[in-house]
Parts: C-alpha cells; sequence; structure tokens
C-alpha cells in the first residue's frame, strides 16, 4: 500500500536533493503537500507541510526547516476554525514551546509552555492555564522540569477553590 501511494504521489516541484509532493486521495483530492529533502544523507521534511480532511479545508500546518518544525504549528476543525496554535521558539535543542487551545466560540481552552529537550521529547514547564467555556480560568498549574509544583482551581465565576502545593 506505501509502495503504492509513494509511486502515485504528485510531483510538483524539483530541486537538487529536493522534492516536493502532493498526496492525493482516490478523487484526486488532495490530502497532503510536503517537500522532502536529503540533508545529512537523511530523508527529513524542509519546507510547508499542510495536511487536509476530506472535505478540503485544512487539518492542520506547519514549516519545517531541516526536519525540525520551526515558528508555528496550527490546528484547525472540520468548520475551519484553530483549534490550537502552537509556537516553536528557535531551532536548536532545548527550546520552547508556547501552546495555545481555543473552543469553537474562539475563548481560549488551554495555554501553557514546553520545553522541548530534543525533537519530540517535551516536558510541561511554567503556568499552565485551563479555561471554562466563559473564558474565566478553571485550573492554573505551574509546572518545573515537568512536574507539577503547585495547582489552584477556580469556579466558572473566577473564584479560587483550592489549591495544592506539592
Amino acid at each position: 500500500m506505501i509502495i503504492f501511494l509513494v509511486t502515485f504521489l504528485s510531483l510538483f516541484g524539483q530541486e537538487k536533493g529536493r522534492m516536493s509532493f502532493v498526496l492525493r486521495d482516490q478523487k484526486g483530492k488532495p490530502m497532503s503537500k510536503f517537500t522532502i529533502a536529503l540533508i545529512d544523507e537523511k530523508q527529513v521534511y524542509d519546507s510547508i507541510f499542510v495536511r487536509y480532511y476530506p472535505s478540503g479545508k485544512m487539518q492542520d500546518s506547519c514549516y519545517y526547516d531541516k526536519g525540525i518544525i520551526v515558528g508555528n504549528a496550527y490546528t484547525y476543525d472540520k468548520k475551519g476554525r484553530i483549534v490550537s496554535i502552537t509556537e516553536f521558539i528557535g531551532k536548536s535543542f532545548p527550546r520552547e514551546m508556547n501552546v495555545k487551545n481555543y473552543y469553537p466560540s474562539g475563548t481560549y481552552q488551554i495555554e501553557g509552555r514546553f520545553i522541548e529537550i530534543e525533537n519530540r521529547k517535551t516536558e510541561k514547564d511554567g503556568i499552565w492555564k485551563y479555561y471554562w467555556k466563559n473564558g474565566q480560568v478553571m485550573d492554573s498549574v505551574i509546572y518545573e522540569n515537568g512536574s507539577n509544583v503547585y495547582r489552584a482551581r477556580f469556579n466558572a465565576k473566577g473564584q479560587f477553590i483550592s489549591e495544592q502545593k506539592q
């Protein structure tokens, strides 16, 4: 199956050591677009990477620089609304990743920070906030080196309920 898919990828650009592809479904609709480069004898994504829902709407997108996501990565729901934004800061490890998830209404659901120790290996760090659908903070958690050191909980009106210290 994989050989079949790779064999029938639609090539839309080619440079020495780089090939850009559009992977299409059986009806010819794009499923994903990406560029693969040969860097240090490894095949890695190197350019914009986009995936699509069967409807043709964008599912997610990011930018790869020599196999590492840089800048902002976006995820969308099937209606085209932003579900999450992850900001990747820096091109070397360790580096910071700021995450924001949204309710369909557009209000924050979660915001926080990861430290990416190595490619795709992360731990939570700093303040993470979890929100009620009305925009009030539900939970506020402080992480150090991936461990929860303090947590405060609030009701939907924003009133303090409880705390937990480690």
